[in-house]
């Protein structure tokens, strides 16, 4: 099988980055898997024997999405793929919708996230989830919402975002700061993610407990949270600790009692799983993984959307009740080492995978 990826994840460009590492394991699985990129250089690189990465070139998206059509347009017609999967169900999803046409070949479109949208991408959407020949999405909410816009269930394919816990089996979870409560936030500093919240919580604790909130991440709305630290003077107490990964947000992670997960709306929440390795359990809104993987009250707590008096009031009692505490803080380091494992979760592509160009064929013959 050979699969073309139209992604939008410039790391991939990285040949050090995590998500990098992570295409070279679909070169385990397929014979040819290629991954091309909107990017403002024209640059490629092979990751591995069979697996090869290339950026558009274009000093702007339109030029970008026209130099990456053309050039997945010489690769299809320079040989024959199975399967192009497109990372989003917008504008790069409609461009996998034209290719698909033209070369007559199968269409994944993946859906990571269900953030409001506009008129145009609505509709947009609408019409790659009706054209594609499969779906996958990272969870079972995302599944839901995607039945209700009328694609059918075996269309879907469920196949959570990976989390390498194969290589951290013998974490200890014990607290590495005595006396003091750190609550940890890591996640990109946009509007969606609901910091603020989070903020507002620490102002109406830090007089009750000791503790303190670190932020890890960079993003459009940091300047704006950090006037409202300053606002509130809670500058001993609230840290930016920029974006880290690697060792680094392993370190911050020993260190840390509890995540905080605050958004509008999440595809999954990876972070939740990454600390749950470490024996960090969550207090989170409602969203993505959230009942899923994260349940109320046994291995973290699951809060309504933008309730901040809620997020008060579990924090002050997740700091209260060490009982509580060690218990949820057990169970989530139980949950997440249980989650599928590297292996598992390419099974769960190959079976998705074969699944679309298993019904393709029904359907040409049909045809």
């Amino acid at each position: 099988m050979k699969v073309l990826n139209l992604s939008i994840d410039t790391k991939i460009l990285e040949k050090e980055s995590d998500v990098a590492r992570r295409m070279i394991w679909f070169g385990d699985i397929v014979e040819k898997y290629t991954i091309l990129i909107p990017f403002y250089k024209k640059q490629g690189c092979s990751l591995a024997k069979n697996v090869e990465v290339y950026g558009s070139g274009g000093k702007n998206k339109i030029v970008q999405f026209i130099l990456l059509y053309i050039e997945a347009k010489k690769i299809l017609k320079k040989e024959k793929y199975n399967l192009i999967t497109t990372q989003d169900p917008f504008f790069i999803g409609l461009l996998g919708v034209f290719l698909a046409k033209k070369y007559k070949i199968s269409l994944e479109a993946q859906v990571h996230g269900w953030n409001a949208v506009g008129f145009v991408r609505k509709n947009v959407q609408k019409f790659v989830l009706k054209k594609a020949s499969g779906i996958r999405v990272v969870s079972k909410r995302m599944m839901r919402k995607v039945i209700n816009l009328g694609v059918e269930e075996p269309k879907i394919n469920k196949v959570p975002v990976y989390v390498d816990i194969d290589s951290k089996n013998n974490i200890d979870n014990k607290k590495k700061i005595q006396g003091k409560f750190i609550f940890l936030s890591v996640s990109r500093l946009v509007a969606i993610k609901n910091i603020k919240m989070q903020i507002e919580a620490m102002r109406k604790l830090v007089g009750k407990c000791d503790c303190e909130l670190w932020i890890v991440g960079e993003g459009n709305n940091k300047d704006n949270l950090i006037k409202l630290v300053k606002k509130y003077n809670l500058e001993k107490k609230v840290k930016f600790l920029g974006w880290r990964t690697g060792k680094e947000l392993e370190d911050i992670y020993t260190q840390a009692d509890c995540l905080l997960l605050t958004s509008y709306s999440e595809g999954w929440g990876r972070v939740v799983i990454e600390a749950g390795l470490y024996g960090v359990p969550t207090i989170m809104t409602d969203v993505g993984l959230a009942g899923e993987v994260v349940v109320d009250g046994e291995n973290g707590i699951v809060i309504d959307v933008d309730d901040v008096n809620s997020l008060i009031d579990r924090m002050e009692y997740v700091i209260m009740n060490e009982s509580f505490y060690d218990n949820i803080s057990k169970n989530i380091m139980e949950t997440v080492k249980n989650l599928p494992g590297r292996v598992d979760i390419l099974d769960l592509y190959l079976e998705g995978w074969g699944r679309i160009l298993r019904n393709f064929v029904i359907l040409l013959y049909l045809k």
